[in-house]
């Protein structure tokens, strides 16, 4: 890892999660077209697993206010 890339990673962390979703679709938008194809194929194919499990009863789900409490860094 660059200096520049620890120093970049550092300086977002106090961004809200909004700022960082922003920031990250920014960054995804500015890399080559055949580089996010293969991003968006990848997500693809996680979210169909995801779902299979889901449906079969597999794994472990939670409620969107946990997540967020969770994210926010208080108790669910």
């Amino acid at each position: 890892m660059s200096e520049l890339f620890a120093t970049a990673a550092a300086a977002v962390k106090p961004l809200s999660p909004e700022e960082r979703l922003t920031l990250a679709e920014q960054l995804l938008a500015s890399l080559p077209e055949e580089m996010t194809d293969d991003v968006e194929s990848q997500w693809a194919t996680e979210i169909q697993r995801r779902w299979q499990r889901y449906q079969a009863g597999e794994g472990v789900t939670s409620s969107a206010e946990d997540v967020f409490a969770r994210l926010e860094g208080r108790p669910a």
